[in-house]
Order: structure tokens, then sequence, then C-alpha cells
């Protein structure tokens, strides 16, 4: 009877074949773990810094900046800082220039178009969200103020007018993140993100 086996050439390259598809898997799990934990938290960060320079130049749906009628049907307007009109009401009134910046430059006041007074008095801040974490704020007046979801994990917000250009706020934004990552000890991360809000009633 003849008997039947491997040779040890057949069981090398079997072998050499289920090594090289388990380091093929560990390499995909080693770069899904770093993407997860190391890049994803940048990417977070970019998100926050490239949304909280959105929000506040283009705005979001707000019924007490007003609307407009288009063919019979009404839309709110939006409530962002490009928005900002000077009226008659700033020329007599020198406390109050449509936009106007906080002396520490983290706070954007400014007014909408519709208002021909400068009763309706609107911000974008940093404030705190809780005890570990900052964020994006919107206030109206006196109102309450409102946060703006998506931008937890601020932590530092700048205006600054631009010399020569009186139509133009540079705004910097900077988000911070804890990356656990492959190292031995957490590490932070920071994404600094700059634009110019184009005013456009200025």
């Amino acid at each position: 009877m003849k008997k039947t086996g491997f040779t040890l050439v057949e069981v090398m390259f079997s072998v050499f074949i289920a090594m090289y598809i388990f380091l093929s898997a560990w390499a995909i799990f080693v770069m899904g773990y770093k993407w997860w934990y190391e890049i994803s938290p940048q990417t977070e960060c970019q998100r926050i810094a490239r949304l909280t320079i959105q929000v506040i130049s283009e705005g979001f749906s707000d019924p007490t900046a007003g609307t407009d009628i288009i063919n019979s049907v009404t839309y709110k307007r939006r409530a962002g800082a490009e928005w900002t009109s000077r009226t008659s009401a700033d020329a007599q009134n020198a406390t109050f220039v449509t936009p106007t910046i906080s002396s520490d430059q983290h706070r954007l006041y400014f007014k909408l178009e519709p208002d021909p007074t400068a009763s309706n008095t609107r911000s974008f801040y940093l404030g705190q969200y809780n005890t570990s974490l900052n964020a994006l704020y919107y206030q109206y007046g006196s109102n309450t103020p409102t946060v703006i979801k998506g931008t937890e994990g601020l932590t530092s917000l700048t205006f600054e007018t631009v010399t020569g250009y009186s139509n133009l706020i540079k705004v910097t934004a900077t988000a911070q993140k804890t990356v656990m990552g492959s190292r031995t000890t957490p590490y932070q991360i920071s994404v600094v993100y700059t634009d110019f809000i184009y005013l456009r009633n200025v």
C-alpha cells in the first residue's frame, strides 16, 4: 500500500502562505487602530474648527433675523456675521459701530440688516460648555446664549480686523483633542484654522 503525505517543501510553502495572510491581517488591524486613535481625533479637530468659522460667517436660519418673501414663499434670514450691516444709527452712535471686537479679541458683536437701530446686537464667542470643554456660543441681545452643537472641543477663538479692509474680519479657531494612539502615554494635538469673513453689507 502506497503512503501519502506532505513533503517538506509543501509544508514550508503552506506555512509561508499562512504567515503572509496573518501578517497582512495584522497590518490592516494596526493601520485601522492608528487611524481610529490617532488620525480620527485630528480629523475631528479640523471639523470643529471649520464648523466654527462656517457658523460665524454664514450663520443659521434664525426667526429673529427677519424674513424674505420669494415667489410667495417666506424664508428665514440667516444670522451670520457676513450679513452685518452698518446703518444710519451707527453714524449717530459712536459707541456702537458694527461690527465690533471685544478688547480681548474673543468676541464679535454685530448687527443685521433689517434693524435700523443698534438694538439687535448679536455676538459669537467662545464659552464654557462643561467642566472640561469649551464651545462656540451665539447670543442675541440679552437673550440666553445658545451653544452651537458640534463645536465642543474648541479651545481658542480670536477675531481681528484687517488693516486697509473695513469689510473683512479675520477669524482664527483652534480645536484640541487628546490622542491615545499607539504611544505609551496620551498626547495632545491642536488644529488651528484661519479664514476671513467678508462683510457683505459694510
